[in-house]
Formats: C-alpha cells, structure tokens, sequence
C-alpha cells in the first residue's frame, strides 16, 4: 500500500511539473542570452511570428491574428499534459503532404519544459479532443511532443482551411 502511495505521489509530482504549473519560457537569442518569460503552452502558442497552413503539403501564411483568434476559442478550458508523442523527421515530413497542418515559426529559439523549438507543428483535425505539438529545433522536427487536452474539439482551428 505505501509503495502505491507513494507511485501516485510520484506520478502528481511529475505532472504538475510537466503540465506547465509555473512554467517558464526562456527565448535564446543567436548571441546565447537567454530571455526568461512566464507563460504556458497558450501563450507560447500565441507568440508565434509567422503562421503557415498547410493543406496536402502546399503552404500559405496566415495573419497570426486570425490563428491567435481561432486558437484561443479552441484551448478554452484546455489542458496540458505530459505527452507521449516523440515525433521522427523523416516521419513528419511525409506526413505533413496529407492533411492539414499549421506550423507556427519563432523568430528566436525558446524552450518550454526544457524542451527547445524553433518551429512548431501542429496537425488538425475538426474532430479531434487534443493535439500533439511537434517541436522543430536544429533543422529538425525530432524528439518528444507537447500534448494539449481540449474541452471541445478542433471545428475552430479547422475552419481556417476553408
């Protein structure tokens, strides 16, 4: 009993520390000063520079004003969670030729939960209750994921296809 105990405390300890309670994002400029912002996944979400659709492997940019929009209604009530997913570049590269995906593009590098990114990769799905968030770092989309849990579903961030 006391060894379960004391998994469980385990397990809230580390997911607490992943979900992002208290999280900081650090912005590393190319002249290795780090930048330390607080924020969660939303808010790193939000900041992107560029924002690109992807529908089918062709491209075009988006106002990231009308992402911001669609994406902030969409993660209401949303939650981040330790994710599972661990994204291979070859892997992803070849998947982004179907579906949709939006890639949010960072001026500076930064790292969230100690997990640095340059780009990330999401892929929608109208249908869908959550996303990984793919990370891009070195000229790679490689290593592991963030995961965000929806209340709802991805209908919001879908409509920015049409």
């Amino acid at each position: 009993m006391r060894r379960w105990i004391i998994g469980i405390l385990a397990i809230l300890v580390v997911s607490i520390s992943i979900i992002g309670v208290g999280v900081s994002v650090y912005a590393v400029t190319k002249d290795d000063k780090v930048i330390n912002m607080t924020g969660d996944i939303v808010e790193v979400l939000m900041s992107a520079d560029t924002v690109e659709l992807i529908e089918n492997g062709n491209r075009c940019k988006i106002e990231t004003d009308t992402f911001n929009n669609a994406i902030n209604q969409t993660l209401e009530g949303a939650h981040a969670m330790p994710a599972l997913g661990v994204a291979l570049h070859e892997e992803t590269i070849a998947a982004m030729q179907e579906g949709f995906w939006i890639e949010l593009i960072y001026d500076k590098e930064y790292m969230y939960n100690e997990m640095p990114f340059d780009k990330l990769l999401i892929q929608v799905r109208a249908e869908d209750s959550g996303f990984n968030i793919i990370r891009h770092y070195n000229n790679k989309y490689d290593g592991r994921c963030y995961y965000v849990s929806l209340a709802g579903d991805m209908a919001g961030v879908a409509e920015l296809f049409e």
